[in-house]
């Protein structure tokens, strides 16, 4: 029974090095902290036997630095504010655009994030169709609060709402680009 436990125990070793070498190859030198620090986004074992990879913005290759991860997208909260179409400028040089935060989980999670600040998206309004369009042309088929009052511009934050707004005040906003 004895040298039976001990190649359990030998097994269990080779597979905890085999996965943190697995995650040091696949996501650079620096991404699997030892088990004394916060393990936020290394791989797992799975009940099944596979491996499951989680990229986070921690691993520094799924999203560029001082951008956030999320199903497959990454996210930039500026800490500056500019006009809207100098956010939009902003993300375009950056190879993203503004957010299209067209799903329920996409908004939790950037609600989330972005606390009291308000931040512009990628939401304008259409003044001869009077829709509202995400920029990419998608229809928009939620609503949005202080619509009467010709702003075209949307901001979410602080409310937890798409909120209307003028293009030409300033704002913080919120870059989108696909995953690495």
């Amino acid at each position: 029974m004895r040298p039976l436990g001990g190649l359990l125990i030998f097994l269990l070793c080779a597979m905890w090095s085999l996965e943190r070498e697995c995650a040091r190859q696949l996501f650079g030198e620096n991404t699997v902290k030892g088990t004394d620090e916060k393990e936020q986004g290394v791989p797992e074992i799975l009940g099944n036997g596979t491996v499951s990879f989680t990229p986070t913005e921690s691993y520094g290759t799924a999203c560029p630095k001082g951008w956030d991860f999320h199903q497959g997208r990454c996210f930039f909260l500026s800490k500056s504010e500019l006009p809207w179409n100098k956010s939009m400028n902003f993300c375009k040089e950056k190879g993203s655009t503004l957010a299209i935060v067209n799903t329920p989980e996409k908004l939790k999670f950037l609600q989330d994030i972005t606390g009291a600040e308000k931040y512009f998206i990628g939401l304008l309004y259409q003044p001869v169709e009077k829709t509202w369009r995400w920029i990419n042309n998608a229809a928009f088929n939620g609503n949005v609060t202080n619509q009467g009052q010709n702003f075209h511009c949307v901001t979410i934050g602080l409310t937890k709402t798409y909120d209307a707004v003028s293009c030409n005040i300033t704002y913080r906003w919120i870059c989108e680009k696909k995953a690495r």
